[in-house]
């Protein structure tokens, strides 16, 4: 993924509707790019993210990530992050995300990223038997929050689209139950997790970068894994804004794209997203 982590400015793709063509279909097609010359203004994040359509708000609703005194998730905090997916525990996962950096830290708060299709491949290639399990298994996702709320979905680790290819992953090692699955295939199931969580916390696939103030990490959350190094909260000040769009309007947005060049035979046969 390094040798293809994709650059655009955002005065471009706000202004070229040929630029803003290039700009989804790298999105769809990487799972991830870099906005540069993004207004680093918290008011301006809706506006940017309004390039791939409207705000899909969760229960964060636009979420400042920043290090607090008394923080009630790990975003909250300073620690390093691995690897993982934001909010597996729902249904429907967020989708196309945005990192919106307003303020950045002197040292540490590097970004981190790998390609879930990637893992799955390389997963795949190593161990058919632990890819199978991770495809076909569901696995238990929850989250319980202060304020009332509490998520609870099974689902697999690998999920399909509707021809039964892989389309992402769904992994919170932080937010993982005990699976709920026929007992002869628990230990498998927990076989093949662990072969998949050693993939991702040995580095296999992942990309370090350091987002500057002015820039816009968009990825898909469906896919991409991301996690950030640890900084110091008392040397220096990092402040990121968050937030989602779903797949719907991401696609609506590619689509009304293709129909106005008269491409017709791209709308017709797009896919939904890249897969295995």
């Amino acid at each position: 993924m390094a040798d293809r982590l994709t650059y655009f400015s955002y005065t471009d793709v706000a202004s070229d509707s040929d630029c803003h063509l290039a700009f989804l279909e790298t999105l769809r097609d990487d799972g991830v790019l870099i906005l540069k010359d993004v207004p680093a203004s918290r008011e301006r994040t809706e506006e940017i993210a309004g390039l791939v359509g409207r705000l899909h708000l969760t229960n964060y609703g636009i979420f400042e990530l920043e290090s607090k005194p008394k923080p009630e998730i790990a975003g909250d905090m300073a620690i390093a992050l691995e690897l993982h997916t934001d909010e597996p525990y729902r249904i429907e996962i967020p989708a196309i995300t945005f990192f919106h950096v307003l303020k950045q830290s002197d040292a540490g708060g590097d970004s981190t990223m790998a390609d879930g299709l990637w893992l799955a491949k390389r997963l795949e290639e190593k161990n058919p038997r632990a890819f199978e399990i991770l495809k076909t298994v569901k696995a238990r996702h929850n989250r319980t929050l202060k304020e009332g709320r509490a998520f609870d979905v099974q689902a697999p680790i690998f999920p399909t689209d509707s021809y039964g290819r892989v389309t992402g992953l769904r992994i919170n090692d932080r937010g993982m139950a005990p699976v709920d699955c026929p007992v002869d295939l628990v230990e498998p199931f927990y076989d093949a997790l662990r072969e998949l969580l050693e993939m991702i916390y040995s580095g296999e696939g992942r990309v370090t970068v350091k987002l500057q103030e002015g820039e816009m990490m968009v990825f898909n959350n469906q896919r991409l894994l991301h996690g950030r190094e640890g900084f110091d909260p008392a040397r220096s000040h990092r402040h990121v804004r968050s937030c989602h769009v779903d797949l719907d309007e991401f696609h609506s947005r590619l689509r009304v794209a293709y129909r106005a060049r008269g491409r017709l035979e791209a709308w017709r046969h797009m896919s939904s997203m890249a897969h295995l």
